[in-house]
């Protein structure tokens, strides 16, 4: 809850779009999706909802396929290289 403390509601909402995408619980995810209504509108719902399933599903595939994690350096240098470039070299 500290984390959250200085995001928006927007952002506060779109975060809790990612915890309830992997909820079980089918009430939660309704719910959570009911608070997200208050501040989103549709098209942004539909689009943060397809964002968080593609990269859950990215995800699993690279955790089936046995990919290493990237190192604490391997991500300070990615994070480098796509706020330069983006994902095209």
């Amino acid at each position: 809850m500290l984390r959250e403390h200085d995001l928006t509601r927007r952002e506060r909402c779109l975060w809790s779009l990612v915890r309830a995408s992997t909820e079980r619980d089918e009430t939660a995810r309704r719910d959570a999706m009911h608070d997200a209504a208050e501040t989103l509108t549709p098209g942004e719902i539909y689009l943060a909802t397809m964002v968080i399933a593609l990269f859950n599903f990215y995800n699993a595939f690279v955790d089936l396929h046995g990919v290493d994690e990237l190192s604490d350096e391997g991500y300070a240098a990615s994070g480098m290289r796509l706020s330069t470039v983006g994902y095209i070299p």
